[in-house]
């Protein structure tokens, strides 16, 4: 039984059924004697909304339908049946290796790190909140941007600084006023600016509809546009409007996500290695041959990938004539 081999693109057909006490697998359209034992079973779907279940060792094959695992050791615990499957010639040392077990994945959480006062009233419905941040280090420009708690929920970031609102009246240019209701935290002598034109034009008063302004706009707002405002330091947007309104005074909690931790190994084949050699992020490559690959969200909201190569060798197989049967690099735990 050797430890690990060259293909990571077996034929995995069918579904399977696992019997987590007797160890035992069964399969319904499966062609388990394509596989030899010592050969890697890995449960699930990885990636694309799937649910991944680990990786197991084929201790035994009675037929194309019939197999069983040495250890349930990597596996998640939960139930298995009718799921999708793949095989591979991974090293099967990893499926003991507490590191690469999916029974400590887990996924990351958003928890508060800041704490602000809201400046201003927002209501139902509202896009924009009245905050200072000044000295938070937001950050939006992620794939998990920050967020703030409104009626229990974590409602991402959008923008800071600024906010829209929605012009109910054309303003011609020459005019000094804008038909909208401002957002929260905009008044007569908050500081804040209209965008127009690509000018910074200052709020010098605020009215239940209209809005006006230090000089005149030099390009017509239509009824119906989107007017920006600017508010530096004590605006931000949000995606998803408000579900609780929001009264001024109220505490704001920031969240920003954190933790998690997801573990896989790879097979890296040439063609996988020259694709990603030059990329310039964590899962740029350095070799070929079965790579673990460990990532993270530190606590600046930073995806971290840590990778260790645990053979490397030439001539891993990642596709063939059943096109790619195995994971391909690099797919995320959803």
């Amino acid at each position: 039984m050797a430890l690990w081999g060259k293909d990571d693109n077996l034929r995995s057909a069918g579904t399977v059924v696992v019997d987590y006490a007797a160890k035992t697998v069964t399969g319904t359209g499966t062609t388990f004697t394509d596989a030899a034992v010592g050969d890697v079973i890995r449960f699930g779907v990885r990636g694309g909304g799937g649910v991944y279940y680990g990786d197991a060792v084929i201790a035994t094959i009675t037929s194309n339908t019939v197999c069983s695992i040495a250890s349930t050791a990597g596996l998640t615990g939960a139930a298995i049946s009718g799921k999708a499957y793949y095989l591979s010639q991974l090293p099967s040392s990893s499926t003991e290796d507490h590191e690469f077990s999916e029974r400590i994945a887990a996924t990351g959480s958003y928890t508060t790190f800041k704490t602000g006062t809201a400046l201003a009233a927002a209501g139902i419905g509202a896009s924009v909140v009245a905050v200072d941040f000044k000295h938070f280090g937001l950050q939006i420009d992620k794939n998990h941007p920050d967020a703030i708690v409104n009626d229990g929920v974590a409602k991402h970031i959008s923008a800071i600084n600024t906010g829209v609102a929605v012009a109910n009246s054309p303003s011609i240019v020459g005019f000094k006023t804008v038909f909208a209701i401002a957002p929260a935290g905009v008044t007569a002598t908050s500081g804040a600016h209209v965008v127009n034109d690509g000018l910074d034009i200052r709020v010098v008063g605020v009215a239940a509809t209209a809005i006006t302004l230090h000089s005149a706009v030099t390009a017509q707002i239509n009824k119906g546009a989107t007017v920006t405002f600017k508010h530096t330091n004590k605006m931000i947007s949000v995606g998803a409007t408000l579900s609780a309104a929001i009264a001024e005074g109220d505490e704001i909690n920031f969240q920003r996500l954190s933790g998690g931790y997801d573990s896989l190994v790879y097979g890296i084949g040439n063609g996988t290695y020259e694709s990603h050699k030059a990329l310039s992020t964590g899962y740029r490559t350095e070799n070929t041959g079965w790579v673990g690959v460990t990532t993270y969200i530190d606590c600046h909201g930073e995806l971290r990938v840590k990778k260790e190569c645990l053979v490397a060798m030439a001539g891993i197989t990642t596709t063939g004539d059943f096109g790619a049967q195995g994971i391909v690099y690099p797919t995320s735990e959803g």
